[in-house]
């Protein structure tokens, strides 16, 4: 038996589509969302703006946005911008107090979907529509764009798009008499910045290699070079990852380059390495493996806090970030009780307040992490 593809839609307007050997039949998707009216201007040939008021069209006022999409709609042409499906729109009402705007036959009726065009999600609609005492003038028609950056909400290969999977969209209805633009904001979460999690990884980096650094290393030109090499080294990353986001039509929260970002992280970890060398005996070889393991537990903990941050930047889950963070400071307790309790056993003078530590390690976390979000 010849097996039949089947069709079905899921919640609030994606459709999947398996194709099958017979036609398939054709599926409304529905899709609503709500906004504002931002701007009243003039048309091209005449101001009949007046006339909105009385309607319920003012500036500010709530607009309702329902959409019918023919989810079986045919491919009409591809570029580089996106795929095009001509007549894919069934229906389009856009409800503004006692105003409204619906679809029509007319030379207008098509969707573009962009997928990741120039770093972006692009969704766009034009029609041909009637008004309310054809109040906007002749010839009618309305334009709206949804837009997500950073790619990923839609894809080419469905004419049909969730409209909540999208940041932010826009409507012009426009006639020869006046034009309406309207505004649907925060239909998605804001996405979370490209180059967020690179730069607190890169934070993360450098603050572990100059604790390493500290670790292995007694003050003098040998030290200052290890630690020059690794600030360089966090220079260069945090401002690639800068330069990669802005080339995507990002803006970077962190609002700043990495050599002052390197500048600012200084004193925080100056602070640990005061907090450690105190007090350091040079001479006793035990005294130097006790702090150099307290680097090294210090270096361990901020390294994975960040990447506790960096992952939660990409995907935000606050009792998973919590959990995370709880375990690299359990963790943390554990290494710089060891370190001392090892070091009593040999005699070592171990004075060095751990509590002062954990807290210093923290801050150093949070210094990177309000440092990359432009706190």
């Amino acid at each position: 038996m010849r097996d039949r593809a089947s069709l079905s839609a899921l919640a609030i307007g994606i459709a999947l589509l398996t194709l099958a050997a017979a036609p398939a039949a054709a599926v409304r998707v529905e899709s609503s969302v709500s906004g504002e009216v931002l701007f009243i201007n003039p048309g091209s040939m005449g101001d009949n703006t007046a006339a909105l008021g009385p309607l319920g069209v003012t500036v500010g006022a709530p607009v309702q946005m329902v959409l019918g999409i023919e989810s079986t709609t045919p491919v009409d042409s591809v570029d580089a911008q996106g795929t095009t499906y001509k007549n894919a729109i069934l229906d389009w009402t856009l409800t503004i107090g006692d105003f409204q705007a619906t679809l029509v036959a007319g030379p207008l009726n098509q969707v573009v979907v962009s997928d990741n065009f120039q770093g972006n999600d692009a969704y766009t609609l034009s029609a041909s529509v009637d008004t309310t005492d054809d109040v906007l003038g002749a010839n009618s028609g309305a334009a709206s764009t949804f837009t997500q950056v950073g790619g990923g909400a839609i894809s080419n290969e469905n004419v049909a798009q969730d409209l909540s999977a999208f940041f932010a969209g826009t409507v012009a209805i426009a006639g020869v008499d006046a034009v309406i633009s309207v505004i649907f904001s925060q239909l998605a979460p804001a996405p979370p910045s490209r180059c967020l999690p690179g730069q607190i990884g890169a934070g993360a980096a450098l603050c572990r290699a100059v604790l390493l650094c500290l670790s292995k290393i007694a003050p003098g030109p040998e030290l200052s070079a290890c630690i020059e090499k690794a600030n360089l080294k966090f220079i260069a990353q945090f401002d690639k990852v800068g330069a990669k986001a802005e080339q995507q039509g990002d803006a970077c929260p962190s609002g700043t380059d990495g050599a002052s970002a390197a500048l600012d992280l200084a004193d925080d970890t100056d602070a640990i390495e005061t907090l450690i060398s105190t007090g350091a005996d040079a001479d006793s070889k035990d005294d130097t493996k006790y702090r150099a393991g307290l680097f090294k537990a210090a270096a361990d903990a901020v390294s994975k806090g960040l990447k506790a941050y960096a992952k939660d930047a990409k995907k935000p889950d606050a009792d998973k970030l919590e959990a995370g963070l709880q375990k690299v400071g359990d963790k943390l307790d554990k290494g710089l009780l060891k370190t001392e309790a090892k070091a009593d056993k040999k005699g070592v003078d171990t004075d060095v307040d751990l509590d002062a530590v954990g807290d210093a390690v923290f801050e150093l976390v949070d210094e990177v992490r309000e440092l990359a979000n432009g706190d």
